[in-house]
């Protein structure tokens, strides 16, 4: 919980598939924030990856910034997945699931 909390501080990185082409308009309503539980967000990097997906970084980690982020966007999201918590990637871990995290991850987040 400490690790996903918003007050971590932690970078989260988010894989995100949209259902529309990617342009350049989209991105940019995404970079510029909105606000989310009263509180206005943005994010710390977009990355367009190809013509549907992108990378977003966050600090914050609000209750459904990412999918808030697309909405204002004008995008219908397809595939949202979490992909990196600091340093430690969670790539490998399949959907629904989860890994104890060994001492050594544990430190690759803080």
């Amino acid at each position: 919980n400490k690790v996903i909390h918003p007050s971590s501080n932690l970078e989260k990185e988010y894989f995100v598939k949209v259902k529309e082409n990617l342009l350049a308009i989209h991105l940019k309503k995404i970079k510029k924030g909105t606000f989310v539980e009263n509180k206005f967000v943005k994010p710390k990097k977009v990355i367009k990856t190809t013509r549907k997906t992108m990378r977003i970084m966050v600090t914050e980690g609000k209750k459904r910034e990412i999918k808030i982020f697309i909405q204002k966007a004008n995008l219908t999201l397809f595939e949202l997945q979490r992909v990196r918590i600091g340093n430690l990637k969670l790539e490998n871990i399949p959907f629904g699931y989860y890994k104890r995290a060994s001492l050594e991850e544990v430190s690759k987040i803080f």
